[in-house]
């Protein structure tokens, strides 16, 4: 093969390579002459992306490039340091048997991604055997940091699982829009037909218009639930404050005072006076309403009505906890409905099956959630995970 030269005329002398083989220039190699191969590929494997790594069986380092030296700075010049000392009992599980079939000639290479991450950093390894004559067969190891992938794939399985949730929720919704509003709907629409019959009585038909009315009543306050619920999925232009439980929860009572007193209810307060919770305050203020109010609405008529709240740090959360002991759910029966809209589990005249539906839209939309202990004729026990604002009221 024959170029010609940009300037002047005449030829390049030809240029022979065997493959597979490295390219060297003839005016390279005479360069690297004055300078040292070894300072060249030193040179050539520092700037490399990510870090490369030279060790024998036993993971003893035989080179590391300046990357995988500033990787591993607190532990590399530690007496015994070998290459497997930067990964987790369950990294070399896994990569054990790469290293054996490698070093058996089975595989000519392999990759894995490590379990365990120097300041929050994540890298993907590949190993390769290599075979020099006369001489112990040696490793070699490259690994690329995969951080930020990793971060942007979790980042976008929230955002599918977000998605998915959604689409689950919006599925929800409409089938409840239909039923309910058609319901009511039909409702009106046959009562309406009723009174254009000229064979109904003028009482009939004045009992007709009430009914209407009643009808069109559970219809208006349907959608203002429905708008509810909508107003508190779009929570994200909702305020948010930071607000004392104890203060909180006492507000509520003061406002439950004359439902207690009717219902002979022992109220059991034991909330520390020094958590602090990060909320919609409206929100709030409707979880612990809906709460109380449950636990007084459904007493069970075998005993004294007590219902006890409590409050602990777990974690990054104040968990409430609001238990009675009334006529308590079968969660064997009902779990899967408990927490759904219009669904009600006793039959008593104001049960309209919204409160536990909307306390938990109300928890999950300010970064929580709501669970349930119950059995039938021993009572219920709710509890909700608020965000903690301790920290914040600390540092303030």
């Amino acid at each position: 093969m024959t170029r010609k030269k940009e300037e002047g005329g005449g030829q390049y002398p030809p240029i022979t390579l065997k493959a597979p083989s490295a390219f060297f220039a003839a005016g390279f190699m005479h360069n690297m002459s004055q300078v040292g191969m070894d300072v060249f590929f030193a040179e050539v494997l520092d700037n490399a992306p990510g870090f490369v790594v030279c060790f024998e069986r036993t993971g003893a380092l035989l080179y590391a490039n300046m990357a995988f030296v500033s990787y591993s700075w607190r532990d590399i010049h530690k007496p015994g340091f070998t290459f497997f000392d930067q990964f987790s009992s369950k990294d070399l599980e896994m990569i054990r048997p790469l290293f054996k079939e490698v070093g058996n000639g089975e595989a000519v290479s392999r990759s894995w991604v490590s379990s365990k991450s120097r300041k929050g950093r994540v890298v993907e390894w590949k190993i390769q055997l290599l075979k020099f004559p006369n001489t112990e067969s040696l490793f070699l190891a490259w690994g690329s940091e995969i951080t930020d992938k990793m971060e942007e794939r979790e980042r976008m399985q929230a955002l599918l699982n977000l998605a998915a949730d959604q689409n689950h929720k919006l599925k929800s919704f409409t089938h409840i829009v239909s039923h309910h509003i058609r319901s009511h709907a039909g409702n009106i629409l046959g009562l309406v037909d009723l009174l254009d019959d000229p064979a109904e009585s003028p009482e009939d038909k004045r009992e007709y218009t009430s009914l209407i009315r009643l009808t069109a009543d559970q219809l208006d306050q349907t959608i203002r639930n429905l708008n509810q619920v909508i107003e508190i999925q779009d929570s994200l232009s909702k305020p948010r404050a930071v607000r004392n439980l104890s203060k909180a929860i006492s507000r509520t009572m003061v406002l439950m005072e004359g439902e207690a007193d009717a219902a002979g209810a022992h109220v059991d307060i034991q909330v520390d006076e020094k958590l602090w919770v990060d909320v919609v305050p409206s929100y709030l203020n409707h979880i612990l309403l809906n709460l109380v109010s449950n636990a007084l609405k459904f007493k069970s008529p075998a005993r004294p009505l007590v219902v006890r709240i409590s409050a602990a740090v777990d974690g990054g959360f104040v968990v409430l906890e609001v238990a009675d002991n009334g006529l308590g759910i079968d969660l064997d029966k009902f779990k899967d409905r408990l927490f759904k809209l219009y669904e009600t589990f006793h039959r008593t005249a104001d049960s309209r099956g919204f409160g536990l539906f909307i306390t938990k839209v109300q928890a999950e939309s300010m970064g929580g959630r709501v669970e349930v202990k119950s059995k039938p004729g021993e009572g219920s026990t709710f509890r909700v995970f608020l965000k903690s604002a301790n920290s914040l009221v600390r540092e303030a």
